[in-house]
């Protein structure tokens, strides 16, 4: 296999809309949601050719996504990841480590695209979406995934980072003790009001309340706005993002052993 080295930014996502329609039998969630990627990123160090470690800096993380491809797939890799989309936030940075990279062997047609698609549920619910453009509808449990080449969303949000991770599992079970089925995404296709079903799970769990004209995104712990927040605690990070298309970038670099320095 010939090597290939480069460095890939895999950015956040954030869930402008979130309906539960549904449970399955097995206990997952049936969702339709409107995702689109924000302009906060990862970034990987790729080393194709040789099958070696997954680092991630500024610590350690195991059983990751990222692990979970190495072993999935035939392809021999290395990889430093350095994490700057905070974890247990909603913003979805460990399907985006996995499915950029994904994208990324797609683009060097190392792997075929509809393996990728196989690929991708079996590492995570929504990791799919890397493999689209976005905004994006996302259905099923996350793996169902329809651009929305030609729907309208905000240019720019504040993004308030909480100082305290939610835990998607905690807050769905919150949600079954209270079930609550929602339309809000065809309500926004129709006049653009946002809204996401877990909201009152969220709150009963960590015993706050969301301000009027905020929304949680994905199973919080962020939350997002059209303007900057004035009712939230001060030292609770606001971030000004702003929208794109694609949720990875890629671009070559010169092939070392990302782990000792040496060229290969």
């Amino acid at each position: 296999m010939s090597t290939h080295c480069f460095l890939l930014k895999t950015y956040a996502k954030i869930n402008i809309t979130l309906d539960v329609v549904g449970v399955r039998n097995d206990g997952m969630h049936l969702l339709r949601s409107i995702v689109s990627f924000i302009n906060i990123f990862d970034t990987m160090l790729i080393n194709i050719g040789k099958k070696g470690p997954i680092t991630f800096l500024p610590y350690p993380i195991e059983n990751s996504t990222v692990h979970k491809l190495q072993t999935l797939l035939d392809i021999p890799f290395s990889a430093i990841i350095y994490k700057h989309i905070p974890i247990g936030r909603g913003l979805g940075g460990s399907s985006s480590n996995a499915g950029g990279l994904l994208g990324a062997l797609v683009s060097l047609e190392l792997i075929d695209r509809q393996k990728a698609l196989e690929v991708a549920p079996k590492i995570g619910a929504d990791v799919s979406m890397y493999l689209y453009n976005g905004p994006l509808l996302m259905e099923g449990i996350g793996e169902k995934i329809t651009p929305l080449d030609n729907i309208n969303v905000p240019s720019t949000l504040y993004l308030t980072v909480p100082d305290f991770a939610s835990s998607t599992p905690m807050i769905y079970r919150a949600w079954d003790e209270k079930p609550f089925y929602s339309n809000y995404t065809d309500i926004y296709l129709e006049n653009g009001v946002m809204g996401n079903a877990l909201t009152e799970a969220f709150q009963r769990v960590f015993g706050i309340s969301i301000p009027r004209g905020m929304y949680l995104t994905g199973s919080g712990s962020s939350i997002f706005s059209l303007s900057p927040p004035t009712q939230i605690p001060k030292h609770w990070d606001i971030i000004e993002i702003s929208m794109r298309k694609t949720g990875w970038e890629m671009r070559p670099c010169e092939c070392k052993d990302i782990h000792t320095g040496r060229r290969r």
